[in-house]
């Protein structure tokens, strides 16, 4: 080739090499110019200490370092200046630039470093707290927190526009992020002003979707998250602008409905005993109690309306009324929503502290693809001892039933194809446990329930842990074909049925 009609194809190689990514030629993005990890959060008071923060730098920057309570107000500048690369070690001890020490609740550490143009941020939650979260293993536990209503389901609406939905999420949220600096996994049903059910699902099969579905939601979301516990955070109405007062509400009807009354009663006790901080002028807070009640979030199997319930304790919690002036008010006013959720905090972690026997379970590893009708495979389960009791005599049990669209509703039902001892385990422990397993006959979808017992036979999904649930395709074996048969002139492109785990 000339050098004539060389130059043109070069300068086209030149250009490509210049629009291409920089991943493509084999560099590496930057990476980012600021990075944050804490610890010692929770922080407990009287216990001393401090919670520690590790800026590190890519290159040197303008840094700011910051705590920020849940309103986004500044109480404690920890560092601002300019700072090389590399690392800059930070503490706090829970006070604000005066020293005062600041109230119990969830703040954010952030840092933010400018360099590039832009600044940059990394920012983590942190929690003062009066008490910790299941201090054994905190991140063994996950709470599925409810704000009721959102978007399309205000709640209640008070004379001047103020929206339950508003306040509830307002409160759960603070809760939420108190419970994740404490080290706590968090299963939030909403996080914004949205329906519970995004995107729209028809979830209760009735081939519309509406409110039900929108309710129907919010146990998917705690049962898939196979939460230790269901907190749903309401306000309230009434017609008599003078009633007033919180309430806790359970389901009694329950195999674990003891366990759902005991929540409600501490629940109920740490909300008097907040908002009585905010009595006077002839307001202190009216006690309704703990009352039984069929809520959809809370009540058992009831087909075809409700077919996945909570599988988990739980309570709906009525906090203040706003169609009570002064109770209006009090909700209106960021220290007492703080207040309310400090209590919704409290309340889940004495429940922990006492709540018995406790399973947890996380598939560890599972056979790949589907089996044959009869197969033996194995499964390997880590087993966790989650409640404040020791596991001792305990079996995982394994059964089959026909598989449902999401999960199975219903526990304690189908074929038992497999069992294993479960080891001793303190509170906070954990095994892995192997089980062998032998695919059903009939080839078709299956889900296999794992659930333990105890040496009684009592399931721990009767105590209210939600079993763990494993998706199985059984095929029959392809026939193998006769050497005199004659491939068919076209085939078909193979296809799976199995779809999503969830769908």
């Amino acid at each position: 080739m000339c050098m004539r009609r060389l130059l043109p194809v070069l300068a086209i190689v030149a250009v490509l090499v210049l629009v291409l990514p920089a991943n493509v030629l084999g560099q590496t993005t930057a990476p980012p110019l600021v990075t944050l990890e804490t610890r010692g959060s929770p922080m407990v008071a009287g216990e001393g200490g401090a919670i520690g923060a590790t800026v590190s730098l890519a290159e040197p920057a303008q840094l700011r370092l910051r705590v920020v309570d849940f309103d986004g107000r500044t109480v404690r500048v920890l560092y601002d200046g300019q700072h090389p690369a590399g690392e800059l070690e930070a503490s706090w001890t829970g006070r604000d630039d005066r020293g005062d020490r600041l109230a119990s609740g969830p703040y954010r550490i952030v840092a933010a470093a400018t360099a590039r143009g832009a600044p940059e941020r990394a920012e983590a939650w942190v929690s003062l707290v009066d008490r910790a979260v299941y201090p054994e293993e905190p991140g063994l536990i996950t709470v599925a927190v409810d704000p009721g209503h959102g978007r399309d389901y205000d709640g209640a609406v008070a004379a001047d526009g103020t929206r339950e939905a508003d306040i509830n999420l307002d409160v759960a949220l603070r809760l939420a992020r108190m419970l994740e600096g404490a080290g706590v996994n968090v299963a939030l049903t909403r996080s914004a002003d949205i329906n519970a059910n995004e995107p729209p699902r028809d979830r209760t099969g009735d081939g519309v979707v509406d409110r039900d579905d929108d309710l129907a939601a919010r146990p998917d979301l705690a049962n898939l998250a196979r939460a230790d516990l269901f907190l749903s955070i309401h306000n309230n109405w009434a017609v008599n602008r003078h009633v007033g007062g919180p309430s806790t509400l359970y389901f009694d009807e329950r195999p674990f409905g003891d366990r759902s009354a005991r929540l409600a009663r501490i629940v109920q006790d740490e909300m008097l005993a907040a908002l009585g901080e905010f009595s006077g002028d002839g307001w202190e807070p009216h006690d309704h109690g703990t009352i039984v009640y069929p809520y959809y979030v809370l009540r058992g199997y009831d087909p075809p309306r409700l077919r996945r319930p909570t599988q988990m304790p739980g309570v709906l919690s009525e906090g203040l009324f706003l169609s009570n002036e002064r109770e209006l008010a009090l909700l209106q006013r960021p220290r007492v929503r703080a207040t309310m959720a400090l209590a919704y905090y409290e309340a889940v972690a004495k429940y922990l502290a006492r709540r018995g026997a406790h399973v947890g379970y996380e598939l560890v590893s599972a056979p790949p693809g589907a089996v044959s009708p009869g197969q033996t495979v194995t499964y390997e389960v880590e087993v966790r001892s989650q409640g404040s009791e020791r596991l001792d005599g305990w079996r995982l049990d394994v059964s089959a039933v026909g598989a449902p669209a999401r999960y199975v509703g219903r526990t304690g039902r189908g074929e038992t194809v497999a069992e294993a001892r479960i080891p001793r385990l303190a509170p906070g422990e954990t095994a892995t446990v192997a089980v062998e397993v032998e695919a059903p006959a009939e080839a078709r979808e299956w889900m296999l329930v794992f659930d333990a017992r105890d040496r009684d036979g009592k399931r721990a999904a009767a105590l209210g842990s939600p079993a763990l649930q494993v998706r199985l395709m059984v095929d029959e074996p392809a026939a193998s074909p006769s050497p005199s048969a004659s491939p068919p002139a076209s085939a078909p492109p193979a296809t799976s049925t199995s779809g999503s785990p969830w769908r």
